[in-house]
């Protein structure tokens, strides 16, 4: 009977250390999956903080470019700012220097027609000139022909 008894107990302790190790084997299993959770928790935190550092070097790099289209915008406004003075200065040297050369061509055009004048008085001149010439050879002819006969 105490066999019996002891062979109850040991059946009783041999069930209530399978039963521990069911649960032991349980929270190994439980261990194991959170070791896994962790691993795959950490893979995603280093794929994580590898994005972040790339966004942040975009970040970075996207903040220099538009410094530098900023700075590019306003040299470009700059150098339009001066080159509208330019153009304005162009344009007022433009006007003095065109109404230098109609107030050139004015004065050239009452030269020639001064000129003209001129040249049309020497024409005439001549034309008197060659006309008392000419009337002078005929009376020297004249007179010569006049003389020849007495």
């Amino acid at each position: 009977q105490t066999r019996i008894e002891e062979v109850r107990r040991l059946e009783v302790a041999d069930l209530e250390m399978r039963g521990r190790v069911r649960k032991l084997e349980e929270q190994l299993e439980r261990l194991a999956d959170a070791e896994r959770d962790k691993q795959h928790a950490h893979a995603e935190l280093q794929n994580k903080t590898e994005m972040l550092t790339h966004l942040t070097t975009l970040n970075s790099e996207l903040r220099l470019e538009a410094n530098t289209a900023r700075q590019d915008a306003s040299n470009a406004k700059e150098e339009l700012a001066a080159s509208e003075l330019a153009a304005a200065g162009h344009r007022a040297a433009e006007q003095k220097l065109q109404g230098e050369l109609e107030l050139k061509a004015a004065h050239c055009s009452a030269a020639e027609q001064q000129h003209a004048a001129q040249a049309a008085a020497a024409t005439a001149s001549c034309e008197a000139l060659r006309i008392e010439v000419a009337r002078h050879s005929e009376e020297a002819r004249l007179a010569t022909e006049r003389a020849a006969e007495l």
